[in-house]
């Protein structure tokens, strides 16, 4: 269990840590000097086989930024406050910091308890009563205790190891993920980072990113609360020895992350659940510089409401972020927001959407998304209807770079629902119907005006509905699956639809048919098919070109004319092809065996497929472009 203690300057945390585990959390020669703490302090210790760590974090004003950066991925709070002084302005501050990330489980302990008469303690035990009203805190447990004469330490030690063995491990779904807020060099090993692990796990020998550098790292060696590990999980303090080939050029510091995360990304916006603490006299107005801190991660910006023109004391609200500079961000984080001269906390926020567009594109739809993420659901039920919310459906990088997936968790997710996958990405089955019949009406609407014309490519489709072009492509194909289209060389059409037809065309149809009708994988060439119904190839051509504008022919090879079902069977032969193959792919011979025809032509229709999308040509071999459909 990973411990917090924060608390006013000089109300004894230090003491506090040092009388449990006999560790000295100031490190730095300033530190000891001035008698406070500045920077993170650490210390570890084993107590009836449980291992318990303490981050001591600075409790002067000067140091908030430090303390911000060490209680990131806690467990557990521990609220110092020295029953001479009582609550002061930093204890408030750092219970508001503790409360806004989110912490769940804590306590209070009431220090220098030797230095005061027993009203004293009475009356302080009063006033924290009345300061953690309202907070994680509300019904947590006050200990009475002397870091010098060890008065209260023991009871307050066994409620530790008690809590650590009934501790609720982090959830760890997501890639792997470290705030780093200290990196250092080690004589003889090289580079390290310690940090909190925030999500995913991390063993030896694994290949992370530094974010938001984007330089590949090697995990050498593991320190997990202060002992040699084999790997760290979420709530874990961990030292990590890091190798890379670029890593002297990449400017560690702190607020950077290493991630398993292969969408990582900076965002320099995003949209967040805003709240403002109800101890704030003034409302935050609109465009408010700031300094927002996340992780180990500061940096000024501006907050702006998306339903308002500002934010009340103790309100809560969707808002959007503007940061000076780009960081990472995720799905779920905890930021802090403090004023302009970052003198004081003003609130804090959740990370709703990372990589949110401009405000200008903020519209009722989008509100409704952000609304439901601001739920506080499980991560797999939010998915689910934040999926089902998608018009255009989700990529898998785009869930891996919101939310923090890996794949093996986007599998999960898609095998417990309906959710539909394919090349173009996830999408839920309501909304596919709903574009393929707003895709569908379209094209009859079109028909109807045009009953001339006989199809129209999928260019022309684009323009009258507005879906992305992948998600088009896949709706074509289903509804041609599904026969509720028919596909004429590039041209899609309705199935009964044929295009109006001069008495010249018809006469020459009326010949035509029969005669392609007899093998349609096999129609004769053109020389052959001028000579049976009595034309000379030229003018013959002419009016065989007009044939295949109308759909009723296709012409996949310069000297040969297919009537569609012809074509249509020979690119069932090639999706029988292709999925008798091996892993390599299918040759001309393979096709040639599988329809027939000669191997000059297999050629020249494998080109056609290769051009129409069908196929992909890989050297000599062939692949199906899209198998799943």
């Amino acid at each position: 269990m990973i411990i917090a203690t924060s608390g006013h300057v000089d109300h004894g945390k230090t003491l506090l840590v040092h009388a449990i585990t006999g560790i000295e959390t100031d490190r730095l020669e300033e530190e000891k000097a001035r008698g406070l703490t500045i920077d993170l302090g650490f210390a570890y210790t084993t107590i009836d086989d449980m291992r318990i760590g303490f981050i001591d974090v600075p409790g002067h004003i000067k140091f908030i930024s430090n303390m911000l950066a060490g209680v990131s991925a806690i467990d557990f709070g521990l609220l110092v406050i020295a029953a001479d002084d009582g609550p002061m302005p930093q204890t408030a501050e750092h219970l508001a910091i503790l409360n806004l990330i989110g912490i769940k489980q804590g306590a209070v302990v009431l220090t220098k308890i030797d230095r005061v008469a027993p009203e004293r303690i009475a009356a302080a035990q009063k006033e924290i009563q009345a300061l953690t009203r309202g907070t994680f805190l509300k019904d947590a447990k006050v200990f009475p205790v002397s870091g010098t004469q060890l008065t209260g330490i023991n009871e307050l030690t066994a409620f530790l190891v008690k809590t650590a063995r009934s501790l609720q491990r982090h959830q760890q779904h997501g890639h792997f993920r470290l705030a780093i807020d200290r990196s250092f060099s080690v004589k003889g090993a090289g580079q390290v980072v310690t940090g909190s692990v925030i999500s995913g796990q991390v063993q030896m020998n694994d290949e992370l990113i530094l974010a938001p550098q984007g330089v590949p790292v090697r995990v050498r060696s593991i320190h997990r609360q202060n002992e040699a590990a084999e790997e760290g999980q979420p709530g874990d303090r961990c030292a990590i020895n890091i190798a890379g080939n670029d890593l002297a050029r990449a400017q560690l510091h702190r607020g950077n992350y290493l991630t398993s995360n292969p969408h990582h990304q900076v965002t320099s916006r995003c949209d967040i659940l805003a709240t403002l603490l109800p101890s704030e006299i003034l409302g935050l107005k609109q465009s408010t510089p700031v300094h927002i801190h996340c992780g180990a991660n500061h940096v000024t910006g501006r907050l702006i409401t998306l339903e308002s023109q500002g934010l009340a004391p103790g309100e809560t609200a969707l808002a959007q972020m503007i940061l000076a500079e780009p960081i990472n961000l995720w799905f779920g984080d905890q930021l802090i927001i403090r004023d302009q001269s970052a003198a004081r906390t003003l609130g804090g926020g959740r990370v709703l959407d990372p990589t949110a567009p401009g405000r200008g594109r903020t519209n009722s739809r989008r509100l409704a998304e952000l609304r439901l993420l601001a739920e506080q659901r499980p991560l797999t039920e939010t998915l689910e209807h934040w999926l089902q919310a998608q018009p255009e459906g989700s990529s898998r990088a785009q869930l891996t770079r919101q939310f923090n997936l890996t794949d093996t968790e986007i599998d999960r997710l898609l095998a417990a629902n309906t959710f539909i996958e394919n090349k173009h990405g996830i999408i839920a089955p309501a909304i596919l119907q709903q574009h393929q019949q707003q895709t569908l009406t379209a094209i009859e609407r079109w028909q109807t005006a045009n009953p001339q014309q006989p199809g129209l490519p999928i260019q022309q489709i684009s323009s009258l509905i507005r879906i992305n072009n992948g998600l088009l492509s896949l709706c074509l194909d289903l509804l041609i699956k599904d026969k509720r289209l028919a596909l004429a060389g590039n041209l899609y059409r309705l199935p009964n639809h044929a295009a109006q037809l001069s008495q010249p065309l018809i006469s020459l149809w009326t010949s035509v048919e029969p005669i392609l009708a007899k093998d349609p994988t096999k129609p004769p060439v053109l020389h052959e098919l001028a000579k049976q119904i009595n034309m000379e190839p030229v003018p013959a051509s002419k009016l065989l070109n007009q044939l295949v504008g109308a759909g009723f022919l296709v012409r996949p090879v310069a000297n040969r004319y297919f009537l569609p079902a012809g074509v249509e069977r020979l690119r069932e032969l090639v999706t029988e092809t292709a999925q008798r193959s091996d892993a390599q792919g299918f040759g001309v011979a393979d096709f040639r065996d599988s329809c027939g025809i000669g191997r000059n032509l297999c050629i020249e229709i494998l080109e056609y497929f290769d051009r129409t999308g069908v196929t992909q040509r890989i050297g000599d071999r062939r692949k199906l472009r899209n198998p799943g459909i």
